[in-house]
Parts: structure tokens; C-alpha cells; sequence
């Protein structure tokens, strides 16, 4: 079962939208419905997938990029020592990790290197936690 996946191309001229010639598609609440989630063919999915892998390596390490590895430091990891003892930049350290890189505690709070002074969090390492 299934249809083409199509675009307008030009006016009442339709097209298969780019890269899915050969593949036939439900739409999804059709299969969640009928219960046929195990007979998806992923192909099309690993493909794009792996596609994605080979151009971001292009500009990095993916496995890097990926990582949910909070003190992942391309390309090389740090120990929590090595982290007392060297300021990771922005530059150095995905954006969605901490300026500390110590994410391992799971919250600032959590941290060994944070202490409460006058009623405000302070981080000894010099971040601003706040």
C-alpha cells in the first residue's frame, strides 16, 4: 500500500518530491491505527541518516557532535582533574554543555565547585551560575 509522495511542479503537473522516487508512504496516524509499525520499510530513513553522517564529518567528528557525554571535549575526553585545572572555552565545548564542562553532577547545585554565599549560588571555579 501506500502512495507517492508528490509536489506540483509546475502547474497541475505533478512530481515525486526529491529523493523519494521508488518509496510508497501512509501517512503516519493511518499506520499507528492499523498497528503495522513493524512492516515500515526504514530505508529511506537510514539512508538520509547516514548520508547526514558523512557531511557533518566533512566538518568535524561526529561522534563529537552527537555526544550526550558532558565532559566530551572534541577530540579528546578530560578527566574531572583536568577540568579543575583548565577553563574550557565556548569555542571548545558544545553550546549546550555548561561553561565548566562538569554536566556529569547533573546540576550546578550538584557540583562540588558550587557553594551558597549570602543566599546566592557561586561557583568557585568563576562561572556565573545564576
Amino acid at each position: 500500500g501506500g502512495g507517492i509522495l508528490l509536489r506540483e511542479k509546475n502547474e497541475n503537473k505533478y512530481d515525486a518530491v526529491g529523493g523519494t522516487k521508488g518509496y510508497r508512504w501512509l501517512e503516519s496516524e493511518m499506520v499507528l491505527d492499523l498497528h503495522i509499525e513493524d512492516r515500515i520499510d526504514k530505508s529511506y530513513f537510514d539512508r538520509l541518516a547516514n548520508e547526514a553522517i558523512v557531511d557533518i564529518s566533512e566538518y568535524g567528528d561526529f561522534e563529537w557532535f552527537v555526544s550526550n557525554d558532558p565532559i566530551m571535549v572534541s577530540p579528546k575526553k578530560l578527566s574531572p582533574d583536568e577540568l579543575d585545572k583548565i577553563a574550557l572555552s565556548q569555542a571548545e565545548a558544545p553550546p549546550w554543555l555548561m561553561p565548566c564542562g562538569r554536566e556529569k553532577y547533573g546540576t550546578c547545585e550538584d557540583c562540588d565547585k558550587c557553594c551558597f554565599s549570602n543566599g546566592k549560588k557561586e561557583c568557585k571555579l568563576g562561572y556565573d551560575i545564576e
